[in-house]
């Protein structure tokens, strides 16, 4: 019984040496400095309010400490724990640095990002909106920071809207468009916004203006001199009467007469924040040469004037997008003078410009242009516009260039060029007057989208094209939905 007993206590006593030596062996390994360290990352993106765990992922020797100090840089940026969880605490960057306990020169920095991830703001251009039956507008939505949106409207017997935000009224009433992210704020919740739409019958007296053929030819205007050089930023002065006078020296105000704003800004229009709609006429005072003139009069809707184009020098700028965007009451304007050699985009210049009956382009040098999408969209009391001379080899952007121009009964495009254009969609929807089209010079290889390119061109009768004119794999949805004719003719 004895020598049982001491073969056990034996037994004990060894097991109890192995395991002293197994943690010391451990202990000792664990001790060993490391030489060499890798980490999970090197560089990361956080969200305000968000986290991520910066982690060991390897040491050399491989059974050296992993154990490791955290430090930030800027906690105001990004806050680190003892266990590497960052916290986002605003947008900016900092950098987190990584140092070994048992080697203090061992260390590892990790560039941290931290921004907005979520969407945080959803403005609208428009809370409220006036149309007319068969109207169409182009709300315009900007998400802070991106996130996809949908569009919605809360009765598609008075008005619809598509993917794209463009309302079309279908009858008199009144509609609320509504605009969503398809992501979750910071709330929990997705942003929306809304704009309510009213539509009245249009006067029948309305829908077919005429020109007068008996008016004067407009007199030629001697030009200021040319100014030496270009500026961004212009001087804009309003009035309270809506007169917005434009210079390229400094403004003194007029004695006996209300100043809203006198500032120096790259955009004239927005020289009063408040309300572009106190805008009625514009007035270039002297010489003005502007680097880009994008957005100069966007949604100016009651802006009816614009006297002495002739001092607008635009022989430098090199863009005008949006430039008279929405002026839905502007009836004229003299382009006589405009140099556009320079010019490389004319997106949207005229978008919605829906009270003006002639265009004349016939000077414009668009050798540099490359958008003409929404180009005169929606100009729908548009009777004459001459386009013969545009060179488009450059353009790649053609979508709904000419959309709603319901008056317009011909359109000279023979000269097209539009080899790199790669979107055609909706060039001509709405275009109800038109009876044939030349595009015999349209060259479509590049073209990935063709949809709705004829839609609703109810008269139309005869596409003439040429072997140049291919689908291939372009979507063609809708392409002759609602026109007069269902095909294209090859000559």
């Amino acid at each position: 019984m004895n020598r049982r007993k001491a073969k056990i206590l034996f037994m004990s006593l060894c097991l109890m040496i192995c395991m002293v030596l197994f943690v010391s062996n451990n202990t000792n390994a664990a001790s060993k400095k490391p030489t060499k360290m890798t980490l999970n990352v090197s560089k990361k993106t956080v969200d305000v309010g968000g986290t991520y765990q910066i982690k060991v992922k390897s040491v050399s020797p491989s059974k050296a400490s992993k154990s490791v100090a955290y430090k930030s840089s800027n906690t105001k940026i990004a806050t680190i724990s003892s266990k590497g969880i960052v916290k986002g605490k605003k947008e900016g960057t900092a950098k987190i640095t990584v140092q070994s306990k048992k080697n203090k020169k061992l260390k590892k920095t990790v560039a941290i990002t931290v921004k907005r991830l979520k969407p945080y703001s959803l403005t609208l251009n428009k809370t409220k909106l006036n149309m007319n039956v068969n109207d169409t507008y182009k709300l315009k939505a900007t998400v802070k920071a991106s996130s996809p949106i949908t569009w919605n409207s809360s009765n598609k017997t008075v008005a619809t809207v598509d993917k794209n935000g463009i309302i079309t009224a279908k009858k008199d009433g009144t509609v609320t468009i509504t605009v969503k992210t398809t992501k979750k704020g910071y709330h929990g919740k997705v942003l929306s916004k809304s704009c309510i739409v009213t539509v009245s019958k249009k006067d029948d007296s309305s829908d077919e203006p005429t020109i007068d053929p008996s008016k004067p030819d407009t007199p030629t205007l001697s030009r200021p001199e040319e100014p030496k050089e270009n500026v961004s930023l212009v001087y804009s002065c309003l009035y309270s009467d809506g007169e917005l006078v434009i210079s390229q020296t400094e403004i003194t105000p007029q004695k006996g007469r209300t100043v809203l704003a006198n500032n120096k800004i790259r955009t004239p229009s927005k020289v009063y924040k408040k309300d572009k709609t106190k805008i009625k006429k514009v007035t270039f005072s002297g010489a003005v040469k502007p680097t880009s003139c994008q957005e100069w009069f966007l949604d100016c809707e009651n802006l009816t004037t614009i006297n002495h184009m002739e001092n607008l020098y635009t022989n430098t700028t090199d863009d005008m997008t949006s430039m008279f965007e929405n002026c839905t009451s502007l009836k004229e304007i003299d382009l006589s003078n405009f140099e556009t050699e320079n010019v490389y985009s004319m997106n949207d210049m005229f978008m919605n410009c829906s009270s003006l009956k002639t265009i004349d382009t016939s000077k414009f040098n668009t050798a540099k242009v490359k958008d003409m999408q929404f180009m005169f969209y929606n100009c729908s009391s548009l009777q004459t516009l001459d386009v013969s001379n545009f060179n488009t080899s450059n353009v790649t952007d053609m979508t709904n260039m000419f959309y709603n121009c319901k008056l317009l009964k011909n359109i000279d495009l023979t000269n097209f060029d539009t080899s790199k254009v790669t979107d055609f969609s909706r060039m001509f929807w709405g275009c109800s007057n038109f009876t044939t089209l030349n595009l015999s010079s349209f060259d479509t290889a590049k073209a990935w989208h063709m949809g709705w390119m004829f839609r609703n061109c109810t008269k139309l009768k005869t596409i003439t094209v040429s072997d140049k004119w291919v689908t291939g794999t372009a979507n063609t949805n809708g392409m002759f939905l609602n026109c007069g004719t269902d095909h294209v003719t090859k000559i």
